[in-house]
């Protein structure tokens, strides 16, 4: 989590385990950013977090 709340997101795997290399980032405006907090578990500004890929 950045230190203004949006979210970096670092894929290295799809859900079907193809290796990819992209990053997403999630404003706190965005819509979906509750439920991506949500699915990492919760973070704080500065806090990293290694995650699961999303189940289709």
């Amino acid at each position: 989590m950045q230190d203004d709340g949006s979210l970096t997101l670092h894929l290295r795997l799809t859900s079907d385990g193809k290796e990819i290399d992209d990053t997403l980032t999630y404003k706190t405006t965005d819509r979906g950013y509750d439920d991506v907090l949500r699915h990492l578990g919760g973070l704080g500004p500065g806090d990293t977090r290694s995650f699961r890929p999303w189940k289709d």
